[in-house]
């Protein structure tokens, strides 16, 4: 059955196993690992309404009763419903106490928001979005504040992340990680936005062969540069790099820098601004590329909110030719996507 409000399906289906939810104040569910089957909503397929590999199903469990997200409750409500009309809704398999997913809820948009800490996190799936409580068009302050702007020093009170893997070779990759809040993107002649989002991670890469410096990398939006360790200019004998306004970009000068269209329809701006010692304030972690396992760092989800739907939040989107891009776009992914273990590097 459709509902045409929403343009969402109801599937009775989805079997995982049930966890025991012993802080839940309304009762755990009965018999941790007996099997759960589930409501869900779904979006229709443009085929045959349904989601890819969802079947046919009664929704009821080996014990006969129906087990349902009922509205109304907390999240980590998973109870036992005896009216099969209690609303559905969206869930999050890690809050509602399931340990193996429902058949067919692989896609990002049939979770449910919960509340996650860093503790947490390394758990949740690559299809979580790490989401802001905040309207984005209200400029809340963690967007607008100068708290962790660098002092004289080069010290900011926001750690950078230092990653460091060994390989074969003789060779040390140093990964220099910085979170942002929130990336403005670039604007199409200076007029149209495009790319912003919450959340952004950028990095660097200092690649050391026998114990000494050899190359660097800098990431910028989906790529990046390399350049041999002597190319960059210095600061204290110490290579500088440049942030772009807004993307947090890294380039090796200052000045315009064009991407994705021809010139001079979208491009970075870089100057001399403050300077940023990450080493003078940093979280270091050594990654081991063929075990991972750093907590929160092996997080495979994306740090900020799924892409809005047109019109949420001012969005819109652009598909001309060879160019599609929307106002707001997906959250990054974090460090643990960025390659760690990558040994070829080409040189600018």
């Amino acid at each position: 059955m459709q509902n045409s409000s929403n343009g969402l399906h109801d599937v009775h289906n989805g079997r995982g196993v049930a966890n025991g939810i012993p802080d839940w104040p309304h009762g755990q569910l009965e018999g941790p690992g007996m099997p759960v089957a589930r409501h869900f909503a779904v979006p229709a397929d443009p085929v045959d309404g349904v989601l890819s590999g969802a079947g046919e199903g009664d929704g009821e469990a080996d014990d006969g009763k129906t087990y349902c997200f009922c509205n109304g409750v907390s999240y980590g409500a998973m109870i036992g419903c005896d009216d099969e009309n209690c609303e559905r809704e969206w869930f999050h398999l890690p809050c509602v106490g399931l340990a193996t997913p429902p058949i067919g809820l692989e896609t990002k948009d049939y979770f449910r928001k919960c509340a996650v800490n860093f503790q947490t996190i390394s758990s949740l799936s690559n299809v979580v979005f790490l989401t802001s409580k905040d309207d984005v068009l209200t400029q809340p302050a963690w967007m607008t504040s100068a708290n962790n702007k660098p002092d004289s020093r080069g010290h900011s009170s926001a750690p950078a992340t230092i990653i460091c893997v060994e390989k074969e070779g003789g060779i040390l990759d140093a990964f220099f990680f910085y979170f942002y809040s929130f990336n403005s993107g670039s604007a199409v002649l200076d007029v149209i936005r495009f790319d912003d989002h919450i959340g952004d991670w950028e990095h660097s890469m200092v690649r050391f062969v026998n114990n000494k410096p050899a190359f660097i990398y800098l990431s910028a939006h989906s790529g990046g540069s390399a350049y041999t360790f002597d190319a960059l200019p210095t600061t204290n004998s110490r290579p500088t790099t440049f942030i772009a306004g807004g993307t947090h970009a890294n380039y090796a000068t200052i000045g315009d820098h064009f991407h994705e269209l021809p010139p001079p329809l979208l491009f970075d701006t870089t100057d001399v601004g403050p300077l940023w010692d990450p080493t003078l304030n940093f979280r270091g972690f050594w990654f081991d590329n063929s075990t991972e396992g750093a907590g929160w760092l092996t997080f495979e989800g994306m740090w900020g909110d799924q892409q809005y739907p047109i019109g949420e939040h001012g969005q819109y989107c652009i598909d001309i030719q060879s160019f599609s891009d929307c106002r707001f776009t997906d959250g990054p992914t974090g460090p643990v996507a960025k390659n760690l273990g990558r040994v070829g590097l080409l040189c600018v």
